[in-house]
């Protein structure tokens, strides 16, 4: 049984300069912004949940 990680996290989109806020359940969710649909994915970064753009995520 694999654990699931839920947060809330507050992401400023550096798009369309807006913050926003959503609930991630875990790691590779797809999470488009509210504003000016830009795509971003979660990440797992050591013990915390981060997005990353997906062409970034992508390239790593």
């Amino acid at each position: 049984m694999k654990n699931f990680s839920i947060a809330s996290i507050l992401f400023h989109c550096p798009q369309c300069k807006v913050n926003f806020e959503f609930d991630a359940v875990g790691e590779n969710e797809f999470v488009p912004c509210p504003i000016c649909g830009t795509h971003f994915i979660t990440v797992k970064a050591g013990s915390k949940l981060k997005l990353e753009a997906v062409e970034q995520a992508l390239f790593c």
